[in-house]
């Protein structure tokens, strides 16, 4: 029983399953010799606040990054209406090389096109499926 304070957050399916990935591609990129590392926000720290899981340091880019275990359209739209993130739908099908692929491919387009990147999903299934979402126009 007890109040909020001294509550540990339980870290949802998609981070847990994240953190051992960003470490391969880490320990991958060391061997390459390219740059890479991240880290893992601090559950009401100030990145969590403003919507990000994880910041990815890839070459000289930051990449922000949201991770999300359930997939919906208006969770989407919602999400991309308050942040500017790109996100990684996770669901419980998916597979480990599968949400690795979808990385190396966020790293890869933001290096490309870092705007068109912000509003880009990976959603993580048996496969991976990208949307880019466009901005809604203002009423």
């Amino acid at each position: 029983k007890g109040g909020k304070l001294g509550k540990k957050r339980r870290i949802p399916k998609s981070e847990s399953d994240f953190a051992p990935i960003a470490e391969e591609i880490k320990q991958e990129f060391i061997k390459k010799n390219i740059k890479f590392d991240y880290i893992h926000a601090e559950s009401n720290g100030e990145l969590d606040i403003k919507g990000i899981d994880f910041l990815l340091f890839y070459k000289d880019h930051i990449i922000p990054l949201q991770l999300k275990s359930f997939y919906s359209e208006e969770k989407v739209k919602k999400h991309f209406k308050r942040y500017t993130i790109p996100m990684i739908f996770i669901t419980e099908k998916a597979k480990e090389k599968n949400i690795k692929t979808a990385t190396l491919e966020l790293l890869d387009e933001w290096e490309k096109n870092q705007e068109k990147t912000k509003k880009l999903v990976y959603v993580i299934n048996g496969e991976i499926k990208k949307i880019y979402y466009k901005k809604e126009p203002r009423e």
